[in-house]
């Protein structure tokens, strides 16, 4: 068992990051199709015209969003992915709570690694050549939400404006991936130093359009989200200032979402 246990312990170790997103990716996809039949098919059974009812429902969402404040001087536009439950009253009040996960491609701190560059520009692997260090923006956020739904518009009363409020959590860094793993000063332990990890208190906003449709095939959210966290760093020292970030954040979110609703 002792040998068992430290070979699934090396296997762990070696599953490559692109691995891992590939992974993440391919059950999102699942997730997502599954969600869909299941919602073609309860929807059979279910009906949404005519008066408010209670729905409780399960929604798979993305988003594009904007940045604002002090994250736009570190991270340019993102995306998101994530899963929400909602509980819709018979009287549409709202509540529920989600889970996103963010990522983006635009680094606007992209000098956090300077002070590890020879004077051609080069971060050195442990063979003496140029290594490949790529920088992206990984992050995640979750909200207690509550709010009304507004049967203004839409085919029924259980579609229409729908506005919620909600508090929670909201945390972000500078992912390092080094191809082939071979550059010592930014080993795991080393790039803790570098991706200013920063998380804290947040809130946040969604006006938008909620359709439970007539034919029940087809349920859907759209609307703007948007997003302040109060945050500050969470690492100890950072090796490019060569001190503690003590500084307080103000972090701001401007996105639209959308999300496949599967009524419970």
């Amino acid at each position: 068992l002792a040998i068992l246990a430290t070979n699934i312990r090396i296997d762990l170790q070696n599953i490559s990051l692109n691995t891992m997103k590939k992974t993440f990716a391919l059950s999102l996809f699942l997730v997502f199709f599954f969600c869909c039949l299941f919602s073609v098919g309860y929807a059979q059974r279910v009906s949404f015209k005519g008066e408010a009812i209670g729905i409780s429902a399960l929604s798979v969402n993305t988003g594009m969003h904007l940045s604002a404040g002090d994250m736009k001087t570190r991270f340019g536009n993102s995306s998101s992915v994530g899963i929400n439950f909602n509980r819709k009253m018979a009287n549409n009040w709202v509540y529920g709570f989600d889970l996103n996960y963010h990522f983006g491609n635009n680094i606007n701190e992209s000098n956090i690694l300077d002070s590890i560059r020879n004077s051609k520009g080069h971060i050195l692997t442990d063979g003496g050549y140029a290594g490949d260090v790529r920088l992206f923006q990984r992050g995640l956020s979750t909200f207690l939400k509550v709010g009304k739904l507004f049967p203004i518009i839409g085919p029924n009363q259980n579609s229409g404006i729908l506005i919620t409020t909600g508090i929670g959590f909201l945390q972000h860094k500078i992912q390092i991936e080094v191809i082939e793993n071979n550059i010592p000063e930014l080993t795991d332990d080393y790039k803790k130093g570098y991706d200013r990890l920063s998380n804290g208190l947040a809130f946040n906003e969604f006006i938008g359009y909620w359709h439970m449709s007539n034919q029940k095939t087809f349920n859907f959210y759209v609307g703007a989200e948007f997003t302040q966290a109060y945050t500050q760093s969470r690492r100890s020292y950072d090796y490019f200032t060569q001190s503690q970030d003590l500084q307080k954040r103000n972090d701001y979110l401007i996105g639209l979402k959308f999300g496949l609703i599967v009524p419970l």
